[in-house]
């Protein structure tokens, strides 16, 4: 009987959904300051890149990749301006309700690649801090007529 050898074979790179993808992309987009310094020095590949490499060769989830190495500022600043959602909570909190959005097949489905809203720039490094005036967050036109529709219906109901 032959024996099987005790090294375990190398981990394959799991594919990640293409809308946790998206949701990467869009937060590489929303802060790509503070996304860039979370990352290894001199890296050659797109900060996206980067980031599924980390989940993958880590194996964590997007929920987990969030919590632990971005504040909650910056979370609540991304669930705010790009997903049009309370910005309010702990790191752990607001990593989770970004996960859910992301795990959505549907996010960012609109544009094959998310888009900031027209003549809006990424945020820059310390702009999603409190005192950060509200035109420097980027918000999709998706989130814009997201909130222009329930302030609509609650005129009506008025």
């Amino acid at each position: 009987m032959s024996r099987r050898s005790s090294r375990t074979p190398a981990a394959t790179a799991t594919a990640l959904p293409a809308s946790v993808r998206r949701g990467i992309a869009s937060l590489a987009l929303f802060d790509p300051a503070t996304v860039a310094r979370m990352l290894p020095p001199g890296g050659t590949e797109p900060l996206e890149a980067q980031i599924e490499k980390a989940i993958t060769v880590n194996s964590l989830s997007a929920e987990l990749l969030l919590a632990r190495f971005f504040d909650s500022a910056l979370l609540g600043s991304y669930c705010e301006r790009w997903l049009a959602k309370s910005g309010k909570g702990s790191a752990a909190t607001l990593a989770a309700r970004i996960a859910r959005e992301w795990a959505k097949p549907s996010f960012g489905v609109d544009g094959a690649e998310p888009s900031l809203g027209a003549g809006e720039a990424p945020v820059s490094a310390g702009a999603h801090d409190e005192g950060a005036p509200a035109a420097a967050h980027p918000a999709p036109a998706r989130a814009k007529r997201k909130r222009g529709e329930a302030q609509n219906s609650a005129q009506l109901t008025d």
